[in-house]
């Protein structure tokens, strides 16, 4: 592995729990680093799938597909994170969502089976999936709080908080699915947000 890409995935690795050098090792000697295209699937709803991934550059969005073909984006990552766990994006082995490279993108990924065998045998790193999990959790229920109670004018400046550049880098229709409007409805918002009157 290229020390760039050492160096991002520890960062991304020690994000929700600093884990000692030799763990760390343990885990990114299991990785291997995929470059992925604008605009490739990472996975697709209902194909089999047994990767944890950590993304390490470039925006992907989690969606599903709605009728005549349509999609809702339900989320986005932009590098260097840690991709929602197998666990929670899967059911029977097989993907819940479809995860899309908005960007050119780079990945470190590892077998689920692999990193859960790791988990079961060193405690260090139990403690390290628990504060993923933890992590993952609450930010789903600030964002459900989030969705059902505001307008998509606030879910909108909420979102240019947590990924500032993101408008600059994604298609706008899906940002605007993700705040749950039309994109001509996205438009006339970000002129109103740009010029208030």
């Amino acid at each position: 592995m290229e020390k760039r890409f050492q160096e991002i995935l520890q960062e991304v690795i020690n994000q929700p729990y600093s884990l000692p050098p030799q763990f760390f090792e343990l885990i990114a000697g299991e990785c291997r680093i995929e470059q992925v295209q604008k605009k490739q699937k990472l996975s697709e709803i209902g194909q089999a799938n047994n990767s944890e991934y950590f993304l390490l550059e470039g925006v992907i969005h989690r969606y599903t597909l709605v009728e005549k073909g349509e999609f809702i984006t339900t989320g986005f990552y932009v590098g260097p994170t840690i991709l929602t766990p197998h666990f929670a994006r899967t059911s029977g082995g097989r993907s819940i969502f479809s995860l899309q490279a908005l960007t050119e993108v780079t990945v470190a990924e590892i077998s689920a089976t692999v990193l859960d065998e790791l988990i079961n045998t060193y405690n260090e790193i139990r403690r390290w999936e628990q504060k993923i999990i933890e992590r993952k959790l609450k930010l789903n229920f600030v964002n459900e709080i989030r969705f059902r109670g505001n307008s998509a004018k606030e879910r909108l400046i909420h979102l240019r908080d947590e990924f500032p550049n993101l408008e600059n880098l994604v298609p706008h229709t899906c940002i605007a699915s993700y705040v749950g409007i039309t994109p001509v409805s996205f438009s006339r918002l970000r002129k109103e947000l740009t010029h208030p009157s």
